[in-house]
């Protein structure tokens, strides 16, 4: 829990910072927003390892393919960062190169879970033909 006020406080004060400089220079606002943004998200990488320490445990315990589960921590993974770099360019007011930074991510999403397509739909072929 204090991880996240620190991270929040910092978040505030960071944001206000940008915002002030915004009235004088544009590009120096952008900067601080940014290495606020990374700083923000480097802060939570420890947090995030333990998550995904967890999420391998409860699987080795349900005996699942670890291979599924590792691609649906990537896929996560794309999601928060494509929407972070998209929400960063617009916040420095390039919404179109936002937009193609999340249909970046959305191309990658599909990219990786297309095998897990094929094995759905190969794991319903067995059972049909298995009736």
């Amino acid at each position: 829990m204090t991880e996240l006020v620190k991270i929040l406080g910092i978040g505030i004060a960071g944001g206000s910072l940008a915002l002030m400089l915004r009235r004088y220079n544009a590009a120096y606002a952008m900067l601080v927003a940014l290495a606020l943004g990374v700083f923000m998200l480097f802060s939570l990488c420890d947090m995030l390892s333990a998550v995904i320490s967890q999420v391998y445990a409860i699987t080795s315990i349900g005996s699942l393919d670890s291979a599924y589960v590792a691609v649906v921590i990537k896929v996560i993974g794309i999601a928060y960062l494509s929407e972070f770099g998209a929400q960063l360019l617009r916040d420095s007011g390039e919404g179109a190169i936002a937009s193609k930074c999340e249909l970046a991510g959305k191309v990658f999403i599909l990219y990786l879970t297309l095998p897990i397509v094929g094995d759905f739909v190969k794991l319903c072929l067995s059972i049909t033909e298995a009736l």
